[in-house]
C-alpha cells in the first residue's frame, strides 16, 4: 500500500504509476494492479487512518455491536461499517475502532462482508 507522498508519476497514456522505493530504486505499477482508496477523513483508535475498503476490528465490551466490520461509502454519502448481520455509520464507532486490513490485501477477513459479493471483488 502506498501513500500519496509516495507517487512520483501517474501516467495515463501508458496506464502506470511509479513510485519511490527508496532513495535510488523506482517502480512502476500497471493500472490494473491498482485500487485506489479513499479516505473517510476520521481514524482509529490508534491514529491510524481509515479508507474505503479497509477492514475494521470493533469491540464494545458487552454489546453485540463487537466484530470485523468492512468500510463503505454508502449511497447517502456516509462512510459505514457493515458486515452481513449489521451495520452503522462509522463515525458512531470510530472510536472503538481499529484498522486490521483492507479488502484487496486481507481477503481472509472478508467472509461476512456481504457488499463485496455485489461487487465481485473476491473473484469468487
Amino acid at each position: 500500500m502506498l501513500n500519496a507522498d509516495d507517487v512520483w508519476i501517474i501516467d495515463f497514456q501508458s496506464r502506470c504509476i511509479q513510485y519511490d522505493v527508496d532513495e535510488y530504486v523506482m517502480c512502476i505499477v500497471d493500472f490494473k494492479d491498482i485500487h485506489l482508496m479513499q479516505s473517510t477523513g476520521m481514524n482509529d483508535k490508534n491514529g491510524v487512518e481509515i479508507f474505503d475498503g479497509d477492514i475494521v476490528k470493533v469491540e464494545v465490551p458487552n454489546t453485540a455491536m463487537s466484530g470485523i466490520y468492512g468500510v463503505r461509502q454508502f449511497r447517502s454519502g456516509a462512510w459505514r461499517i457493515d458486515r452481513r448481520t449489521d451495520g452503522r455509520e462509522l463515525w458512531l464507532t470510530v472510536e472503538d475502532a481499529e484498522v486490521i486490513g483492507n479488502i484487496y490485501e486481507n481477503k481472509e477477513l472478508t467472509d461476512n462482508l456481504w457488499w463485496l459479493d455485489d461487487k465481485n471483488l473476491l473473484g469468487k
